[in-house]
């Protein structure tokens, strides 16, 4: 089943440039609109509103966005701007879809459940991937896609993406065979010798180090 439509609210922003800063000391965010069957225009966001939207449906999600209190178009969160220090929304992108045309994005893979492999055999489990690109109507968009890994038995055992069962309408557009998730084997014991293996570096491999002959040691001594 598809997830729940949300509902944001924008403004029109007239404010550009390095004066953008402003706005988010502010709580209030810059962002621009674009797609199908709407001018691009650049949009200014409460800051708690869309922090609240972007964390209930992501990128996976149809959100109706309403500009100047006028008509509802809808959009998919197309790309956030984090603050590379503070991870703070700095900036926003939509991209305004049509309800009859299939568009693609992204449903992240949740994990549930216990793998025996894990629990019976000592095993690590392993995800390969934390999402996978989904093409198909926006009303049919999904966020998240949920596995279970009861399944993996053994370490011969893996998840692909053809092993999942998708929503109707929804189609998967990563390769059919690529590996989700696995559980490895833990390591013998020859395997954890090794790794704790003492390696002795011979120094005069080293670039621009010449390693002193024998009879230059005894000199020195």
């Amino acid at each position: 089943m598809a997830d729940q439509t949300f509902s944001l609210q924008a403004q029109t922003r007239t404010i550009n440039g390095k004066r953008v800063a402003d706005l988010r000391n502010q709580n209030i965010i810059p962002g621009v609109v674009y797609g199908h069957g709407i001018k691009n225009a650049s949009l200014q966001l409460d800051l708690d509103a869309l922090s609240k939207i972007y964390a209930d449906a992501g990128r996976g999600s149809l959100i109706n966005l309403s500009i100047d209190g006028g008509n509802i178009v809808p959009v998919v969160i197309h790309e956030l701007s984090l603050n590379n220090l503070t991870d703070a929304i700095e900036h926003v992108d939509f991209y305004a879809v049509k309800m009859d045309e299939e568009i693609t994005s992204q449903a992240m893979l949740v994990f549930t459940g216990e793998a025996p492999a894990v629990k019976a055999l000592g095993g690590t489990f392993v995800r390969n991937k934390d999402h996978v690109t989904i093409k198909c109507l926006p009303s049919k968009l999904v966020k998240e896609l949920i596995i279970d890994i009861s399944v993996l038995a053994a370490f011969t055992d893996n998840i692909r993406v053809k092993d999942l069962v998708l929503p109707a309408g929804v189609m998967i557009t990563d390769g059919a065979d690529d590996i989700l998730a696995a559980v490895v084997a833990p390591r013998t014991d020859e395997e954890l010798a090794a790794l704790n293996q003492t390696v002795t570096e011979d120094v005069s491999k080293v670039e621009g180090v010449v390693k002193p002959t024998t009879e230059e040691t005894a000199a020195e001594g």
